[in-house]
């Protein structure tokens, strides 16, 4: 989605204040991912900021993670929902990681732009990765 990229270095060349008062290297998440979702929605996308919770089991601590999800409407395929993640590579980085690991979260992108479908598939073989790093 070639508008996304637009977003995103239209977004680093302006000089963001973050209205969360959160501020990080590269800007602050959330004020980021407002700034795409403004973008996308003016350049006529259906865009929304998401929020998955869940609550804490024995083996997860309870969490929150956002992202953006696009409902994309095409005249041969009705609407696609379409995942974006700003920070896709960052959240499987973990210290101490096997070279092989490591190998495979350099290949992901930076950014995530595809069906949720895709992005659980992905998930699933990260999630295998990260078990068997500590093995």
């Amino acid at each position: 989605m070639s508008s996304t990229k637009f977003a995103l270095r239209e977004s680093q060349m302006k000089e963001n204040i973050c209205v969360f008062r959160r501020p990080i290297t590269g800007g602050c998440r959330m004020c980021l991912q407002r700034e795409v979702s403004d973008h996308l929605r003016k350049a006529g996308y259906d865009c929304a900021i998401c929020k998955s919770k869940w609550r804490s089991s024995p083996d997860i601590p309870s969490g929150e993670h956002t992202y953006l999800d696009v409902l994309e409407k095409s005249p041969k395929k009705g609407e696609v929902r379409v995942v974006i993640e700003l920070n896709f590579r960052a959240e499987f980085e973990v210290a101490r990681a096997k070279d092989e690991y490591n190998w495979l979260i350099n290949r992901l992108p930076e950014v995530f732009v595809g069906k949720a479908e895709r992005l659980r598939t992905l998930i699933k073989i990260l999630c295998s990765a990260a078990k068997e790093r500590n093995a």
